[in-house]
């Protein structure tokens, strides 16, 4: 019927679990994506949102970071100034072990974002109105449950766990108490958040970092070892801030037969290392799932 355009009589459950049981690689997908329809609209309203998201608000998006990525920034600590090209390579000095080196950091990005303030506004109130509009057309329950579902997890899971950290939320205070102390302060101010404790700066390139993550990935299990190096041999990783790159860092997955992509704002930093090693993690799983279809990879 479907190749006369016409439509055919609806699956009903007990059949649609049967047929989705047939691939048991893309089972749990279909079934994922049957339970969506309830939030489905009709085929006319889901192309006109399809139009919107490329066209409307996701270059709302690309703007907001071509603003970002355009900002330049000038460091005084002292009579000295330095100029910097890049929020990544700014950001890198809230972990610096001199104080008044990351409270310099801080107050010039706050400065430069202050200026902005406006389009870094206009930006973010079109990005959460129409997120809550297309919420409320598919009848959630909240704008929260829009991720919540996304990411097949109950309302109730998410509910719990904001609950038990509200709770437990002493324990973050005793943390930053003591990381006071350490730092011999008798409060912890916001420029502290991400202080090292070790009162060295130190720098680790590149090559270091590979050899650091790779190491570890041997000896938690060859092929963790095996994946990451294919995928940094592959030249798959974009590793240095620049002007005009956006900042923090991601890893995509293209297709099964394609190794991963990596983002990285790579600064020299202790923390990049760990950085490295955490999206390196997202491109292994990806590669341990590359015998799966693309879809339910």
């Amino acid at each position: 019927m479907w190749l006369k355009g016409l439509r055919g009589p609806i699956l009903d459950d007990k059949n649609a679990k049967r047929l989705f049981g047939v691939v048991k690689d893309l089972e749990y997908g279909l079934t994922y994506a049957r339970d969506m329809v309830k939030h489905n609209l009709s085929e006319e309203i889901e192309n006109l949102i399809i139009n919107k998201d490329l066209n409307g608000i996701g270059t709302v998006c690309e703007l907001r970071e071509m603003m970002e990525t355009e900002i330049e920034y000038s460091l005084k600590i002292g009579k000295k100034v330095k100029k910097i090209k890049t929020q990544s390579d700014l950001l890198a000095l809230v972990y610096s072990p001199k104080a008044e080196i990351r409270k310099a950091a801080y107050r010039e990005l706050l400065v430069k974002q202050k200026k902005n303030l406006h389009k870094f506004f206009a930006a973010y109130s079109a990005i959460v109105k129409d997120w809550g509009y297309e919420a409320k057309l598919r009848k959630y329950e909240s704008a929260i449950e829009v991720r919540n579902i996304g990411n097949d997890i109950p309302n109730e899971a998410v509910d719990e766990l904001l609950k038990v950290c509200q709770i437990n939320r002493d324990i973050f205070h005793k943390f930053f108490k003591w990381k006071a102390g350490e730092l011999e302060k008798n409060k912890l101010e916001r420029f502290d958040i991400y202080a090292p404790l070790d009162k060295i700066d130190k720098k680790i390139e590149k090559e270091k970092a590979i050899n650091l993550v790779l190491t570890s990935f041997d000896k938690f299990t060859p092929k963790f070892g095996l994946y990451a190096r294919q995928i940094i041999e592959s030249q798959h990783i974009d590793w240095m801030p620049k002007k005009d790159k956006r900042g923090g860092a991601f890893c995509a997955t293209i297709a099964p037969q394609i190794k991963p992509y990596i983002l990285l704002n790579f600064t020299d930093k202790t923390r990049d290392v760990s950085t490295l090693a955490h999206e390196l993690g997202h491109g292994i799983h990806s590669m341990y799932a590359q015998n799966h279809y693309s879809s339910a990879q």
